[in-house]
């Protein structure tokens, strides 16, 4: 898709939004008027690995034996050459799936990098030692009969050396014709499950702890440049509707001042994101076994939890930035509160709510003054209505504002 097709405007923005919502709609309509409906059709829809355990074993071998950056397909163990002819495919068609859903200019990584993640990523024995075992494990959704990608789930274990392991979620998709029909949920059920196949088997002693948690960085609405505001409105979601849609899963905002670091030399931190946690309750069967209980949505977790996982994403995920300046500052006030054995609060029910219902008016204000305006580059959000604000006192000098600053104090 080339650039001149992306919106540009707010106006363009509500309106793609609002054709994905009429398209969906249609879909589900047409799915109602079947015999047995949504139910049956979601019964008939298959979550996947992407990766099987045969091929697995051969991308293991890619790495450990001949490493990803001299991978010469004559030197692997003769019955992996044609899993991996399959597997080059399969994850071409994601890739491809992630590319329509994510059209913007460097929202989804070249393929190389799926493949590192795939081999060294996931096998990388100096960093299992260091941050103890871990996965990226990704989950699609299939459509029955054609085998088209419908959606899926991406999200890396760390079960960590000692403590709870945490999950980090590093995205979710689904088409938008299939949205609203309850393959979130099953999506998060099937990552919550396939989490806590892989502690069992690495360190089960972690699941003694009787939880685990899952964590997901997600866009900041009023940080957010305008631009890139809507970009993510118009071709994937809209940031507060997405907010909404996690918090109904039981995600909470961590009340924690995140930055990313960058993910690369030509890269700068993204200072537009928060975390957010929900905790996952985990039983003992009397036969010995462990089982998922429930998902609750915190009101805090453990300081220390928190840094293992920071760490090991950071080292993990963004190629070894700890040492960057950015994630050593993110590091440092994780360690002084551990040092408090301290806990990280979370954002409460009613005040993400009045949060989410303020920035959503905000958002309506912005679109009826900028409409087929293109914003200035590098304004956030939170400035464009600033500007507003501005603007309307100065053209009403002898009324009295009643504006009400609403600030976010979460970080």
């Amino acid at each position: 898709m080339s650039e001149q097709k992306f919106s540009k405007t707010f106006a363009e923005a509500f309106r793609f939004e609002k054709e994905r919502t009429v398209a969906a709609q249609n879909l589900q309509a047409k799915l109602r008027k079947d015999q047995n409906g949504v139910s049956a059709f979601r019964d008939t829809v298959r979550i996947v690995p992407l990766e099987n355990d045969a091929e697995i074993r051969a991308l293991k071998e890619i790495w450990e034996k001949i490493g990803i950056e001299k991978f010469d397909e004559t030197e692997l163990t003769p019955s992996f050459s044609p899993l991996l002819q399959k597997f080059d495919k399969k994850l071409s068609a994601y890739h491809g799936a992630l590319k329509e859903l994510f059209p913007c200019p460097g929202e989804v990584d070249p393929i190389s990098v799926f493949w590192d993640i795939s081999t060294k990523g996931n096998f990388d024995k100096e960093l299992q030692e260091e941050i103890g075992p871990f996965r990226d494990i990704s989950l699609l959704l299939m459509a029955p009969n054609t085998k088209e990608i419908l959606g899926g789930i991406d999200f890396c274990v760390y079960v960590h050396k000692e403590g709870p392991a945490t999950v980090q979620t590093n995205f979710t998709f689904l088409k938008p014709e299939y949205r609203g029909i309850g393959f979130m949920s099953e999506l998060l059920n099937a990552q919550d499950k396939t989490a806590l196949a892989f502690i069992k088997e690495t360190r089960p002693e972690a699941l003694e702890h009787g939880v685990f948690y899952g964590i997901t960085e997600q866009n900041v609405p009023e940080a957010m440049d305008a631009e890139t505001y809507i970009l993510d409105k118009a071709h994937s979601m809209d940031p507060i509707t997405r907010l909404r849609i996690w918090g109904s899963h039981n995600y909470a905002r961590l009340k924690f001042r995140y930055v990313q670091p960058a993910l690369g030399p030509d890269e700068e931190p993204c200072d537009f994101l928060s975390l957010n946690a929900s905790v996952r309750h985990i039983v003992k069967d009397p036969n010995g076994d462990y089982r998922l209980e429930r998902t609750e949505r915190p009101n805090e977790i453990p300081a220390k939890t928190l840094q293992n996982h920071v760490l090991a994403f950071f080292k993990q995920s963004i190629d070894g930035s700890p040492d960057d300046p950015t994630a050593a500052d993110i590091t440092s006030s994780l360690h002084k509160a551990v040092a408090r054995n301290a806990t990280v609060k979370t954002v409460s029910v009613a005040e993400q709510k009045a949060y989410l219902d303020t920035w959503e008016s905000r958002i309506n204000e912005i679109k009826e003054v900028w409409e087929d305006t293109k914003p200035p580059n590098g304004v956030s959000v939170a400035d464009l209505h600033q500007r507003i604000v501005e603007k309307r006192r100065t053209a009403r000098p002898k009324t009295k504002s009643t504006e009400v600053a609403v600030r976010c104090q979460y970080q």
